[in-house]
């Protein structure tokens, strides 16, 4: 079963593919220092063709990292289609967790930063979820999860 992707769902796609971003960057980044080190170093020379080959290598190389690493995202994304499944909400838990880094700094310190966390329990597997869900929520309850086909990426979680 299927439904249309929203804007807002194109938009969590898109965000799940800064890492295919991120990484072949600083890849690039890091082989480019290391050529332009060595030109400098053995008096190679930047119009030389043995540093442009090689720059121009790098390049295509992290081109082709980001499209693996984003393939699937984009073929959603493209598709324009998610599915989703009814299940039931097996347990509500809402606990306290607190902030990372928050704790005691120095002789008089501060309180850790506390928050509310909520969650539900489907199928033995944890899921986190918003407030408002959660209070429109009960034991045994059908939820609708959202999720992309290709990548199986998990868009959302609705009340049936």
């Amino acid at each position: 079963m299927t439904k249309p992707l929203t804007d807002q769902d194109i938009k969590n796609l898109k965000y799940q593919c800064r890492m295919g971003y991120i990484i072949p960057f600083l890849l690039f980044i890091i082989s480019i220092t290391i050529l332009v080190v060595t030109a400098l170093t053995k008096d190679i020379g930047f119009v030389s063709l043995n540093f442009i080959m090689s720059a121009a290598t790098s390049l295509i190389v992290n081109i082709l990292i980001m499209f693996i690493m984003n393939k699937k995202y984009y073929i959603d994304i493209r598709n324009g289609v998610k599915n989703f499944e009814t299940k039931k909400v097996d347990i509500l838990e809402q606990k306290k967790d607190f902030e990372a880094g928050s704790g005691k700094v120095g002789p008089a310190g501060m309180a850790m930063a506390e928050f509310d966390k909520f969650s539900i329990v489907v199928e033995n597997v944890r899921y986190n979820i918003e407030k408002e869900l959660f209070d429109n929520l009960n034991e045994g309850d059908d939820v609708v999860f959202y999720f992309a086909p290709v990548s199986r990426f998990l868009i959302s979680i609705e009340k049936a």
